[in-house]
Order: C-alpha cells, then sequence, then structure tokens
C-alpha cells in the first residue's frame, strides 16, 4: 500500500575513520523509517557524500558537496573518532564545514565524539591533535554526545533521532519534497 509522506534528508558526516558508525546511523534511520514512516507521515533519508553526490570536475570537491548535499540537509548526524578529516578551504576540516554550514541555516547538527582508546600511532599525529583541539573548541558553545562503543552510539542515536524526528513540521501539500512511497513486503 501506498502513502504520502514528507521526506527529510539526513546527512552523516565524518571522516574516513569512522566507517562502521556511519553504517550504524544509516542502519538508525531506516530502522526508524520501518517504525514510524507510515504512521508519521515522514521518511528520514540518509544520505553521504560517497553515495549521494556526483563528481564535478573543474569544482572544489566540498563546494560541490555543499550544493549537492549540505545546502539541501535537515538534520545532520556528525561523528568523530581519532581523525578531523582532510582540509578545505573554509574550514579545518570538511566535517567542520558541514557542521558550521548547517548551523549557520539553524538547522539541526547531531555531534557526537567516540571515547574509545586511541591506538598510538593515532594519538602521536597531527589529525588526532587537530581533533582534540575542535573538541575542546566545541566544548563550551556545543552540545554533543560522546559514545565508547558503537552499540553505545548506536542506542544513543536511535533515542535522538526519534526525538528530533518529532519536532520536524511536515511540509504543505503542494511541495516538491512530498514524495508517495510503496512498501512492499516479501517473505
Amino acid at each position: 500500500m501506498s502513502y504520502l509522506a514528507t521526506v527529510y534528508n539526513v546527512m552523516i558526516s565524518a571522516p574516513s575513520d569512522v566507517e562502521e558508525e556511519c553504517k550504524v546511523a544509516h542502519d538508525v534511520v531506516h530502522a526508524w523509517n520501518f517504525d514510524n514512516a507510515e504512521h508519521m507521515k515522514k521518511i528520514l533519508l540518509p544520505v553521504n557524500w560517497k553515495n549521494s553526490t556526483v563528481p564535478e570536475a573543474g569544482t572544489p570537491a566540498q563546494k560541490s558537496i555543499n550544493k549537492q548535499l549540505v545546502d539541501k540537509v535537515d538534520i545532520l548526524v556528525a561523528i568523530f573518532k581519532h581523525r578531523l578529516g582532510t582540509p578545505t578551504k573554509n574550514a579545518i576540516s570538511g566535517t567542520v564545514e558541514e557542521i558550521q554550514e548547517v548551523l549557520e541555516a539553524k538547522k539541526p547538527v547531531l555531534l557526537y565524539f567516540s571515547e574509545e582508546s586511541v591506538p598510538q600511532r593515532e594519538s602521536e599525529g597531527a589529525q588526532w591533535k587537530e581533533l582534540c583541539k575542535f573538541k575542546r573548541d566545541c566544548q563550551p558553545n556545543d552540545y554533543y554526545h560522546a559514545f565508547t562503543t558503537t552499540l553505545d552510539f548506536k542506542t544513543m542515536l536511535s533515542s535522538h533521532i526519534a526525538k528530533i524526528a518529532h519536532t520536524l513540521l511536515p511540509l504543505q501539500q503542494n511541495s516538491t519534497r512530498i514524495a508517495a512511497v510503496v512498501i512492499f513486503y516479501l517473505n
């Protein structure tokens, strides 16, 4: 059976060392949809730069990502582990630039830092030092959560996604972001 629902883009943003947590974030969003989409008439669509953008030669990578994704995001989930990420023209990393852009647009940013033990080779590197400085800079200004295990992160994010999804207001019926969704159940 099909139904009308408003689709909200949930961008999963993280440096390259956070692959497992990014997968968990996608799974959490999909689980929320399975449990809530039909009765809430809301779909949370997880997007990220790897799967949701196309390359644009002649355009700096972060500028292209911002144009294709960040400008259209309704919620940003930013996750850090041992690395801050690749610097851009405008920020200390692509993930940090995405956070700044979404905050400037006055949209929600769910910010997470891993507290799992850091391998020695990581703890001595520039990426770890930059991440620690960024986290210290966030402490007085930004509300964030820390996690120690992937399961801890999954539990935390599931709760946060559920709470924030309830605050998302439905768009007007004539909006281009209303989508008809067909769900098939296969046995």
